[in-house]
């Protein structure tokens, strides 16, 4: 079976942790809840200036589940998220 999640091995997930990203100055803290008896993960990331983003990562087969790599997928999805919302605000900050 062809491995679905890409650069979401366990090795890479822990190289991916150190590399900068200019986003995370606007995070304050970040928190995840994994629902019992599911390959769900919750990512929220709350906000220095208030507010929260909110990304969700499921394993297909709950056999590939690993919580590490789950956590890693939800929080990069939030990222991509806030990355969305900071471009939108500057493009509605740079019309006016």
């Amino acid at each position: 079976m062809q491995n679905i999640l890409g650069k979401y091995t366990e090795a890479n997930v822990s190289q991916e942790e150190g590399k900068e990203n200019p986003l995370e100055e606007l995070v304050d803290k970040t928190e995840y809840h994994v629902f019992k008896g599911t390959n769900r993960v919750v990512c929220c990331l709350h906000l220095k200036k208030g507010g929260s983003v909110i990304a969700v990562s499921d394993a297909p087969v709950e056999d590939d589940f690993n919580e590490d790599v789950g956590k890693s997928i939800a929080r990069d999805r939030a990222m991509d998220q806030l990355s969305m919302m900071e471009n939108y605000a500057k493009s509605k900050g740079s019309s006016k």
